[in-house]
């Protein structure tokens, strides 16, 4: 019985198959020791490609949340921090009519009563409330960067286009590593549906340019919307320069006051656009 149970070991260890040799034992070592390290490199290159799309896509969150957050509170807080500013501003003009004067250096109760806090606090409504301020600005940059990335086809419609845009060349190329071979034998496409593929060529041409046309009027669109921000807040600066600190604030709480009127007597005034001259544009 010993000797039999020694024959059916020895007989199962002759039927199971050998493991196969490892990189390290392969004939000549060479191949087996270059596979391993090309494929190290593949794989960094692909962890770095990764890397960077998480990052990418961390800050596209990021800027997501902020413009949510912004959003969501604007309604809430920003009605009552302008009536609040506001307030702060009468408060200013009350006191200085009831003999008060802004101090020259910081210090005293109120900080809006002194010639440096007084412009500081100018600064930040404009900032805040301007249609060339810094808070619209960043919304109009945000909107214009999220615009972009819907206009901007995938990565399937890029390749699809590629494609799409060869020459006959390109798809009677049906070697094997040719990518029209790939393709063809991976979607087993027919020569019928190749032929319908080429009709479409100078349609395919024809959108690929229109993209590309959208894209730079996109790019003009943003730097007029910087120009005109630009422009407006440099007029207006020496506009306001004009000005003392104290007259600034009580045309500040003129237009306030007087919206209503000067929607009547100001063409345009309620109106989000600004009409281009017939003649020139707007200068």
């Amino acid at each position: 019985e010993g000797g039999g149970v020694k024959s059916a070991s020895a007989a199962q260890q002759q039927q199971s198959p050998s493991p196969p040799p490892s990189s390290t034992t392969a004939a000549g070592g060479s191949s087996g020791s270059t596979l391993p390290s090309t494929v190290r490199r593949a794989r960094k290159i692909q962890n770095v490609d990764l890397e960077q799309k998480l990052a990418s896509l961390k800050k596209e969150n990021s800027e997501l949340t902020r413009h949510l957050e912004s959003t969501q509170n604007k309604k809430s807080k920003g009605l009552a921090e302008k009536k609040s500013r506001i307030a702060a501003m009468e408060r200013v003009v009350k006191n200085l009519q009831s003999g008060g004067r802004l101090l020259d250096g910081d210090g005293g109760s109120d900080p809006l009563m002194t010639k440096p806090g007084l412009a500081a606090f100018i600064k930040e409504y404009t900032d805040m409330y301007s249609d060339y301020g810094e808070a619209r600005a960043a919304s109009l940059n945000f909107h214009l960067q999220q615009l972009s990335r819907l206009i901007m086809p995938t990565t399937t419609t890029k390749m699809g286009l590629w494609t799409l845009e060869q020459d006959d060349a390109f798809f009677s190329n049906t070697a094997k590593g040719s990518l029209a071979g790939i393709l063809a034998r991976e979607l087993q496409i027919t020569e019928t549906q190749k032929g319908r593929i080429v009709e479409r060529r100078m349609e395919i041409k024809q959108i690929t340019a229109n993209l590309k046309r959208t894209l730079e009027l996109l790019q003009q669109l943003k730097g007029a919307a910087n120009k005109k921000h630009k422009l407006f807040k440099d007029r207006m600066e020496k506009c306001t320069r004009i000005l003392s600190p104290v007259q600034v604030v009580k045309l500040l709480l003129w237009v306030n006051k007087n919206e209503g009127e000067l929607r009547e007597v100001c063409p345009g005034w309620g109106s989000e656009q600004i009409i281009p001259e017939k003649k020139g544009g707007i200068k």
